[in-house]
């Protein structure tokens, strides 16, 4: 093997191993704690990096008017000579089929349109996106320079291929998760229930309504107030085993509980809390 051809098989295993580190980086990415926003942009900058494209785009399926570009990056303004109808039923297509494909920009312009100096042409490889069950929710598509060889367009496209499967990763994550959080959240409401019911009698109901709420609502205070057909009066506040109902606190907290209560609205407070009774009352 000459030096030439020891250099090309170099650079040709760098790049193989260049691309397989992202890979393993971008599924670590995708069983994190990322938003699919935050992957979705990781996933598109890394592509732009490697392959040095023109851009990058992630179509998702709407319920109506086809798919849509949710997330792009790429070179500023970029702008194709393809028409709107044509790129969107190509990308419906893909989706359609559950197959990537490669094609050039310039088959999708009308013949009989007239050509944009400023626009770019390219080569535009789509894979088609997956969702946990399986179902093609999308598509993953590169701009890439029209100029690269048979062999190259095919390794791109198996790589785009195997980046969107990543999509399928995040979705299985982060539904098992809220999977998990909900069958959680069920459980600490069943406990609720349970220890809301435990005794028939009104104040010890009242104090453990207050106290396992500030639990399930995962706050730092919850009172608990009886409307008597005119008024509240507070009878029970969390972590609390006894107070003063003459206290100025409370009997604000209960004008403040019958306002609301008189007025059948729940009553939402948010910004400044300065001064408000709920917030006043300390152990």
């Amino acid at each position: 093997m000459s030096a030439g051809e020891s250099k090309q098989a170099y650079n040709v295993e760098s790049v193989k191993t260049e691309l397989r580190q992202a890979v393993r980086q971008l599924s670590e990415l995708a069983r994190s704690d990322a938003t699919f926003d935050e992957f979705c942009q990781q996933v598109l900058t890394r592509l732009i990096q490697l392959t040095g494209a023109y851009g990058a785009l992630l179509w998702q399926s709407a319920e109506s008017g086809g798919p849509r570009i949710t997330h792009k990056t790429g070179t500023p303004g970029l702008k194709l000579d393809i028409e709107d109808r044509r790129h969107r039923d190509l990308v419906t297509d893909v989706i359609g089929k559950q197959t990537a494909v490669a094609i050039e920009s310039d088959a999708l312009r009308d013949p009989d349109s007239e050509v944009d100096p400023e626009a770019i042409h390219c080569l535009l490889l789509i894979a088609p996106v997956f969702n946990r069950q399986k179902n093609c929710c999308g598509s993953l598509e590169l701009l890439q320079r029209k100029e690269i060889s048979q062999s190259a367009r095919e390794g791109y496209l198996k790589f785009l291929d195997r980046i969107a499967e990543l999509f399928q990763r995040w979705h299985e994550h982060h539904d098992l998760s809220k999977l998990s959080q909900d069958a959680e959240h069920r459980a600490t409401t069943m406990e609720f229930v349970s220890e809301v019911h435990r005794s028939i009698d009104l104040d010890e109901a009242a104090f453990a309504i207050a106290n396992e709420s500030r639990r399930l609502l995962n706050c730092d205070r919850v009172s608990f107030a009886r409307w008597n057909g005119s008024s509240c009066r507070v009878m029970a506040v969390s972590s609390q085993d006894r107070f003063d109902n003459r206290s100025n606190v409370i009997r604000l907290l209960g004008k403040l509980a019958t306002a609301s209560v008189s007025a059948n609205l729940p009553l939402w407070i948010t910004g400044d809390t300065e001064g408000l009774p709920c917030l006043l009352y300390t152990s």
